[in-house]
């Protein structure tokens, strides 16, 4: 269930930051809100992530900040249903995300392209039928015919690419209990920029054809330019060799870029 998933997100998240702040003592909020969730009194813990998200915010402790809102979405719901319809829960979701402070943008709007992609996914293979959302006046949430699936799931991505500044300036490292960790190494893909750029063009391969491979190649080409600015080369070399296996799977060889100049 899409409510789940945001807590036990969220929670990780939480879990995974040390909350020390003299003004606000955010280790004492976080027990209260155990406390009041543990005690089964939700509407107490959506006033406790109401406050902890704005004294987060205030002291730009984002992963605080980002940890409260998702959290306080399920809390919400909790308070008026017991079993929230998941497709109600996406559109507050996102009505949140899209509300979120300017510095959490980039990064909300991508653990919102998982939520949607993890959705839709189980829409499309768990054998469920087109919901009332498949119609021309569809809008805020995503609807599961398959034209519009790809249509939602391509506009979230490229609300994603609008904070490609943001997301380099965060290393994917902070971030691992949100987001899917790989099987590499985090020098090689290093910032949320590159978990991003490889979403994207795994969604275009999976969903969207790219046959000729310009949307895959201009991606990279962005991601090249971003590494090859940096004095650790690894990330650099990451996604040249991902972009060569990338034209291979096109069936063809474009010339390869040139390497950065030695340092």
């Amino acid at each position: 269930m899409i409510y789940r998933s945001v807590f036990c997100s969220a929670l990780a998240l939480l879990l995974s930051t040390v909350c020390v702040l003299a003004d606000f003592n955010f280790d004492d909020a976080w027990k209260q809100v155990k406390t009041a969730m543990d005690e089964g009194k939700p509407r107490t813990a959506t006033n406790l992530y109401a406050r902890i998200e704005t004294e987060a915010v205030a002291a730009k402790r984002w992963p605080d900040a980002m940890a409260a809102t998702l959290m306080r979405v399920s809390a919400e719901w909790a308070v008026t249903e017991e079993s929230p319809d998941p497709d109600v829960v996406l559109d507050t979701l996102t009505k949140r995300v899209d509300a979120a402070p300017a510095e959490l943008q980039g990064i909300m709007q991508l653990y919102l392209a998982h939520v949607y992609d993890q959705h839709t996914k189980q829409r499309r293979w768990g054998g469920a039928k087109p919901t009332r959302l498949d119609d021309a006046a569809a809008t805020n949430r995503p609807p599961w015919s398959a034209e519009k699936i790809n249509e939602t799931l391509e506009k979230q991505f490229e609300k994603v690419l609008a904070h490609e500044e943001e997301l380099k300036r965060f290393p994917v490292e902070t971030w691992d209990r949100l987001f899917p960790k790989t099987d590499m190494p985090d020098s090689y893909r290093p910032t949320l920029f590159d978990l991003a750029v490889h979403d994207i063009i795994t969604f275009y391969g999976e969903t969207l054809k790219d046959p000729d491979g310009k949307r895959g190649l201009a991606l990279y080409d962005r991601l090249l330019d971003f590494h090859s600015k940096e004095k650790e080369s690894t990330a650099y070399v990451c996604a040249a060799f991902d972009r060569l296996i990338y034209q291979s799977e096109i069936g063809e060889l474009p010339p390869q870029r040139e390497k950065p100049p030695e340092r």
